[in-house]
């Protein structure tokens, strides 16, 4: 089950109400929105918005090729569905199919203005829901939250609205796409020389007749809940620069929308059928990324201002549990994606995140009663969104040993598998488990390497960790329906499925080479970057121009050459070892040549730590193993080093509880050797 699903309407009273609910109930199954109480029971397709007809979306079914017309429905009595066709009597119709006279009330694109009144009619729940949430995105003294963190809640939803059905919003934000343009009503003087002329019926500013077509132009989910943000104020002062402001606005994030399954966005889309004959589109999105880059271009196109974004600021306030508890239950739901989702826009930030930290950490935990205490045990809404937060808590503290993680851990192994459990049984859909359990590995993982070996910290041992992280990331390849041609390197037409296999490789590449099987998950991991996740990251670097990515996989892809450079030092098998530094010292000379990384590294972050913690390392070891030239990079393998030991102390009052802190000084002793052997 979608977290946020269209609702298929019942038939209401209101004749002016009817045809809309009708088209609805046609449309949704065509374009992956089962409905159960349909004549096709919980058949589903996804169907191209291109591609399918009129005809089609008035029986409510696909229609078979012309060439198979004859031998499917020769001699046949009833409807049925035949190989997911939708096949009527001879000379009969399927159930309660649309007549043309009705669909030819629509227009001016008849087939695009049909869609968007079905769409919009699936999805009027969550437009309200969106509509109720928006005045509960205030700060502690009933502020509107600053425009950034608005916009962000706000697209955070319609996000988690489009990976909750992607065929449909993608059908209906074409149909809009279509109509707005068709809509735009031209009405033009006629001169005294032609003002007695009788215009015809298609002229410009020709009269409009009684049966002028209905001609929806607004996806209203968007249209209409952006309206009510009231961000822009004195920039879209008057009503041509308001909808000016909307129409670009709006349209940054709906041409992010449909970017999503291309390699213009790092998402992933993929047909999967839930049950026999029900075929749905699956989304595993990267929201942060999408809403952040969305808020940003539209922040800098309206030219808002929100230091907040980079500064830290006002998190949103926690509504009343008792006020929150009388609400919808589909706008408790909606309510809380976007509370988390201005909290993730925040930390979203490496600046914001590093001034935000204590502010985050205090706002999680009534939060997280708020959202036990208000949705029902078995929404998948509580699911994520406990699981999120349990997911943002260690990711907050584990950086400080002092911390207890014990109870932190605890929480997130059970809210974690609590989500495995409802993916499982079809209650959470496949592209939400699948993040949360990525997000939830990738943390837990961490804790393994930086925390569960120190003395005293009463986690579990980091080899009962590394069993379960094993069995978790088995399933999250289960989730994704992962190709085991893709795994092997041997199927590059996966789209960005690649792509999202760096955390799986990253976990293999965070082990240790002297313990029992380390060098073998080193080296599969060594080999999935190489063969697999780089090439997409590549792929993505080329179609977006963006970096970071990349320089992330080459960041984690160095941990493994590094650490199958020590095991072949170890037994003295210095060819092998200089053979991976050499790869290691290519792959992160290429990071660190980017001007980006430059940009990051010197912020001080804990995102510019962690990359100077890999980097550094692959700097070293080169020199040590005699890598032509790699003796030059010393100077910047001790910069590096120096980095993370200044951001450990700028974070922490002492500095040696950083999880990493014995790492560093390792490092730095090597190279001072290194230095001291090569003069």
């Amino acid at each position: 089950m979608p977290l946020l699903p269209a609702v298929v309407p019942l038939i209401p009273e209101v004749r002016a109400e009817i045809v809309p609910a009708r088209l609805a109930r046609k449309v949704a199954p065509l374009f992956g929105v089962p409905w159960e109480d349909g004549p096709f029971g919980d058949a589903a397709w996804v169907s191209n918005f291109v591609d399918i007809t009129l005809t089609e979306i008035a029986r409510g079914a696909p229609l078979p090729v012309r060439s198979r017309v004859a031998g499917l429905t020769a001699g046949r009595k009833e409807w049925a569905l035949v190989d997911r066709i939708g096949l009527p009597p001879v000379a009969g119709s399927l159930p309660n199919e649309i007549a043309n006279a009705t669909l030819n009330r629509f227009g001016p694109d008849t087939k695009a203005a049909v869609v968007l009144t079905a769409v919009n009619r699936l999805l009027d729940p969550l437009r309200d829901a969106l509509d109720e949430t928006i005045p509960l995105l205030v700060d502690e003294t009933g502020a509107p939250l600053t425009p950034g963190l608005r916009l962000a809640g706000w697209a955070g939803v319609l996000v988690e609205v489009f990976r909750s059905q992607p065929a449909l919003l993608l059908a209906g934000i074409l149909a809009r796409s279509i109509q707005r343009p068709l809509t735009t009503a031209l009405e033009i003087p006629l001169a005294p020389t032609v003002a007695r002329e009788r215009l015809t019926r298609c002229e410009i500013s020709a009269p409009r007749t009684a049966s002028a077509p209905t001609q929806p132009r607004d996806l209203l989910i968007a249209d209409a809940t952006f309206r009510h943000l009231g961000m822009l104020g004195p920039v879209a002062a008057t009503p041509v620069a308001y909808a000016a402001m909307h129409e670009t606005i709006l349209g940054l994030l709906l041409q992010r929308l449909l970017d999503v399954g291309t390699m213009r966005d790092a998402s992933q889309l993929w047909i999967s059928e839930r049950r026999p004959g029900q075929f749905v589109l699956e989304a595993l999105l990267t929201p942060t990324s999408i809403v952040n880059r969305f808020v940003r271009d539209a922040l800098d196109y309206a030219r808002v201002e929100d230091q907040a974004l980079d500064n830290g600021g006002a998190l949103p306030a926690v509504p009343d549990v008792r006020h929150f508890a009388g609400l919808g239950l589909l706008t408790r739901r909606v309510a809380v994606i976007a509370l988390l989702g201005t909290i993730r826009q925040v930390l979203s930030s490496p600046a914001a995140r590093e001034r935000s930290r204590d502010a985050v950490l205090e706002r999680l935990g009534p939060v997280r009663n708020l959202i036990e205490r208000t949705l029902p045990v078995d929404d998948p809404v509580r699911a994520v969104s406990v699981c999120r937060i349990d997911v943002t808590w260690v990711e907050l503290t584990r950086h400080d040993t002092a911390i207890d993680l014990r109870t932190a851990v605890e929480r997130l192994d059970s809210s974690t598998r609590r989500c495995e459990q409802l993916c499982d049984a079809g209650v959470l859909d496949r592209g939400a488990g699948a993040e949360i359990l990525a997000a939830s590995n990738i943390e837990i993982n961490a804790v393994r390497v930086a925390n569960a070996e120190r003395s005293g910290s009463m986690l579990p041992a980091p080899d009962v960790l590394d069993q379960q992280l094993r069995r978790r990331w088995r399933h999250w390849l289960e989730i994704l329906e992962v190709p085991a041609k893709v795994l092997a390197g041997e199927w590059h037409s996966s789209g960005l499925l690649g792509y999202h296999l760096h955390n799986y490789a990253a976990f293999l590449a965070s082990h240790d080479a002297s313990r029992d099987g380390g060098e073998a998950d080193l080296a599969e991991a060594a080999r999935l970057f190489a063969d697999v996740v780089l090439p997409a990251r590549e792929r993505f670097v080329e179609a977006v121009g963006i970096f970071e990515p990349m320089r992330v996989s080459l960041q984690m892809a160095t941990g493994a050459t590094t650490g199958l450079a020590e095991a072949a030092l170890a037994r003295d098998d210095l060819r092998t070892a200089r053979e991976q530094a050499a790869r290691g010292h290519r792959w992160i000379t290429r990071a660190l040549t980017d001007e980006a990384t430059r940009v990051m590294v010197a912020e001080a972050t804990e995102r510019s730590c962690r990359f100077a913690l890999r980097a550094a390392p692959a700097l070293v070891i080169a020199a040590e193993t005699g890598v032509p030239g790699a003796t030059r990079d010393l100077d910047q393998a001790a910069e590096l080093i120096a980095i993370a030991r200044r951001w450990a102390e700028s974070a922490l009052t002492h500095p040696e509880r950083y999880g990493r802190h014995e790492k560093i000084e390792i490092w730095s002793a090597r190279i001072d050797k290194v230095r001291a052997t090569t003069g």
